[in-house]
């Protein structure tokens, strides 16, 4: 969850330019404090690492060449053959690149029409301007490319205030296909993604990733927790 570091952005050409004021809030106290356990554990980030693996990538030619907008510490993508990313935190970016991920702090510097697949995990609910990441993104797939998004199932309550996370947005599978659609892609899937983090499920990966994974996925659908995956292909211009 990236929280404020990637919320005030501005884009300018092909650089997604993050307000300087917010940036301390995305560095190493921020992820020690949210994901220490990825950090401190190497068999909890190697499962979690095999999950996002299996259950976003599963379908992938191996070969495809995969970018992450907001990579943060590398999990979703670690696993991958032919992977990079991009990040505003420095202390993502070296422990992402101590992963075996090439990852780089300015969008200008990703090469165009190079991608497979683009992912963005958790991120596009904080941008001022969805639809201009959107559309940035697609300028670094190929043609025919795939964006996978994952979005948080929102649950509001009637509290005035902001939170912690601070989600500037919400979608619904339907509010997200147009949203796509304008940007220049068509939704090919979307599904809901069932699992839950917890630390202590670690225990089984030491006897089976199968049975971590299948445990991880059961008691997300017993507590309700979930996210959105929508998979979209880039169209022609």
């Amino acid at each position: 969850m990236i929280r404020l570091a990637l919320l005030p952005q501005r884009i300018e050409g092909d650089t997604v330019r993050p307000m300087t004021q917010s940036a301390p809030d995305y560095e190493e106290s921020y992820h020690r404090s949210k994901h220490d356990r990825l950090i401190e554990s190497e068999l909890y980030y190697d499962l979690r690492a095999r999950h996002a693996q299996t259950d976003l990538f599963a379908d992938m030619d191996p070969k495809s060449a995969v970018f992450e907008f907001g990579v943060g510490l590398g999990k979703n993508i670690a696993l991958l053959p032919n992977k990079a990313g991009y990040d505003i935190s420095k202390f993502a970016r070296e422990f992402s690149e101590q992963k075996g991920i090439e990852v780089f702090a300015d969008m200008a510097q990703v090469p165009e029409g190079h991608f497979d697949v683009v992912l963005s995990s958790h991120v596009l609910e904080h941008l001022e301007e969805p639809i201009a990441n959107l559309q940035l993104l697609g300028s670094k797939l190929k043609p025919g490319g795939k964006l996978v998004i994952v979005l948080p199932v929102e649950h509001h309550d009637a509290q005035i205030g902001t939170d912690t996370d601070h989600h500037l947005f919400a979608w619904n599978f339907r509010t997200i296909t147009n949203l796509l659609e304008r940007a220049n892609y068509r939704v090919i899937d979307r599904r809901f993604r069932y699992g839950t983090a917890q630390y202590k499920l670690r225990l089984l990966g030491k006897l089976s990733f199968r049975l971590y994974d299948a445990t991880t996925r059961l008691l997300g659908r017993v507590l309700n927790r979930r996210d959105m995956v929508i998979v979209a292909e880039k169209l022609q211009e």
